[in-house]
């Protein structure tokens, strides 16, 4: 999962439902710079050389990773789809998420899923 936003980059992999890679940077302004060092940091620990790519899925989402979904690099997610998704996979009872970001801040409540 790739979130860039206003202010910063996060890159998260997961295996089946455990987070396993997570990053938080802010960019000041050098987007590509600070995702190809965490995107470098990920391929160094997760694909060694010589190993067949073994990412299933890869998410977008933020008002900057509009620039990859246009390269094909992924799939472009809706935010707030992804804040409740993630939000469940952690925590299966969460009923509010509280999320601020650099240009933004949502509350959604009412999240829990059906029986």
């Amino acid at each position: 999962m790739i979130d860039i936003g206003y202010s910063s980059v996060k890159v998260s992999v997961l295996d089946g439902d455990r987070c396993v890679f997570n990053r938080y940077m802010l960019h000041h302004g050098k987007v590509k710079r600070i995702l190809a060092g965490c995107l470098k940091e990920v391929e160094s620990c997760y694909m060694p050389a010589g190993a067949q790519e073994t990412c299933l899925y890869g998410a977008l989402t933020g008002n900057g990773s509009r620039l990859l979904d246009a390269r094909g690099y992924g799939f472009l997610v809706n935010e707030t789809t992804a804040l409740i998704e993630g939000a469940l996979l952690i925590e299966k009872d969460a009923g509010s998420i509280i999320e601020i970001g650099g240009e933004t801040a949502k509350y959604i409540s009412g999240c829990k899923r059906g029986n």
